[in-house]
């Protein structure tokens, strides 16, 4: 009997154990999610880091400058907030409002954005690497100059969007629309757009860096290629009706699947113009596609052959 007393008493006392730290813990939790006095509106500078944030209001709040790394800001209302210069390396944004909000410099390394809420919001010359934004909506948002090295665009919305000066090197632009985007002077060296293929019809490259791009069935109907660097670039399959491909580096690319002789709207059999393209013997093209129609832009010539060509020349008769 008196062995089953002490038994009842251990296990008494490990339940009342259980319950004092399951309590200690929710008291730990709330008081990581209570912000500092003041917070909001004046948040700025503010260390919140490794908070459980999650449906916070912090609409308009003056977050500048922020450390909010490693917090959790799941479905907070982020509307019209100042997050410039904050730090939101590894932060997790699903399903928050961010509409309207400033993040002009801020570091947003590893970050979750999946289902955010971004229309107005300004990423101007900030850093996305490896960031996620699966299916995200960024038609409204401006992105000049940002870093998005490594970010995980697969589905994203980019129609339009000013990417200009955007460095996407090893992005994964797998069934992104970027149609009409302004991309002039990016770097998309080695981006993959593999699965379903990025959508870039209609988007301006102009002098963007694309070498080892992984291009695999792209959409770059009338794209503006213009100057652009496809050393190596993978287009295999891809889309090149109506692409301006005057001084692009062609050199290593391989196009071999990607339509480049199709009929025009008028029932024209219409060949794409690689007239001022560079390409050499490492070029592949597509089979069909005559690559004697577009011409090469050429060398300088050798100063002996100029020689012997300008001999071989008739004179013109008075």
């Amino acid at each position: 009997m008196k062995a089953k007393i002490q038994d009842l008493k251990a296990k008494s006392q490990i339940l009342k154990l259980s319950t004092l730290f399951t309590l200690m813990l929710l008291l730990v939790s709330c008081g990581m999610t209570e912000l500092p006095s003041g917070c909001p509106p004046a948040c700025g500078g503010m260390n919140l880091q490794g908070r459980d944030l999650n449906g916070v209001d912090l609409a308009g709040a003056n977050l500048n400058r922020a450390i909010l790394t490693n917090s959790s800001l799941q479905g907070a209302n982020l509307a019209g907030a100042n997050l410039a210069g904050a730090e939101l390396t590894n932060a997790n944004l699903v399903y928050a409002d961010l509409r309207n909000a400033l993040l002009t410099g801020a570091i947003l390394q590893r970050a979750n954005l999946t289902a955010a809420q971004l229309a107005g919001a300004d990423f101007s010359g900030a850093d996305l690497t490896e960031a996620i934004l699966t299916r995200a909506d960024l038609t409204e948002v401006n992105l000049t100059a940002v870093i998005l090295n490594k970010a995980r665009l697969v589905g994203a919305k980019l129609w339009g969007v000013d990417l200009s000066g955007a460095q996407l090197v090893g992005a994964n632009l797998a069934g992104a629309r970027l149609a009409g985007a302004n991309l002039a002077g990016a770097n998309l060296g080695r981006a993959d757009s593999r699965e379903d293929g990025a959508n870039l019809r209609g988007a301006g490259l102009r002098g963007a860096n694309l070498t080892l791009a992984d291009l695999k069935s792209a959409d770059l109907r009338n794209a503006v290629l213009s100057g652009a660097k496809l050393t190596d670039a993978d287009l295999t399959a891809a889309n090149l009706q109506d692409a301006l491909f005057n001084g692009v580096r062609l050199e290593g690319a391989d196009l071999t699947g990607a339509i480049m002789v199709y009929t025009d709207t008028q029932g024209i059999l219409t060949t794409t113009d690689l007239a001022g393209a560079h390409y050499d013997k490492t070029t592949r093209f597509p089979v069909g596609f005559p690559p004697a129609l577009a011409t090469k832009t050429p060398e300088a010539m050798p100063e002996a052959e100029k020689e012997e060509s300008d001999a071989a020349t008739p004179e013109a008769n008075p």
